[in-house]
């Protein structure tokens, strides 16, 4: 709705081609989006290399996963992909499936399940029930991947 709005007031608007072969291109705007973002680049979808030493998973784990050396994993039971942030807390028997970003500073109770869910930076995730196909945000605000599809 912005450009039709944009191209009312008489502005212009640029663009810019990119070869879908060589560059990697997401609009995060729908929860949905954000999601698939996070889990292309959990399954290396997305080429790293531009960002450096600033990749988020720079820091590969014993298993299918990436952590910041602050994150704090408990005895994790997990099948990954999945990336920790820094600060992270993960209390005992958590269990981590695929597809799973915890953001810095989130806290995961103990005996959570997680399975495609991204958790974003300072979230505290309740224990003792299942989180799959969702985002997790700070407030108990829980966003289905799956409504309205």
């Amino acid at each position: 709705d912005v450009y039709p709005r944009m191209l009312a007031k008489g502005l212009r608007i640029h663009g810019h081609r990119i070869d879908p072969y060589a560059h990697y291109w997401s609009d995060l705007g729908t929860p949905q989006r954000y999601f698939a973002t996070h889990k292309d680049l959990l399954f290396g979808q997305v080429g790293l290399a531009p960002f450096g030493d600033a990749s988020p998973l720079k820091t590969k784990g014993t298993g299918n996963w990436w952590a910041d050396p602050s994150a704090q994993l408990g005895n994790l039971r997990g099948a990954g992909p999945a990336w920790f942030g820094a600060g992270c807390v993960l209390e005992p028997d958590v269990t981590v499936g695929a597809a799973v970003s915890i953001g810095l500073g989130a806290r995961v109770r103990s005996g959570a399940k997680l399975n495609r869910t991204v958790v974003f930076d300072g979230t505290e995730v309740e224990g003792n029930q299942l989180y799959e196909d969702c985002l997790l945000a700070p407030g108990g605000v829980r966003i289905s991947l799956t409504d309205g599809l």
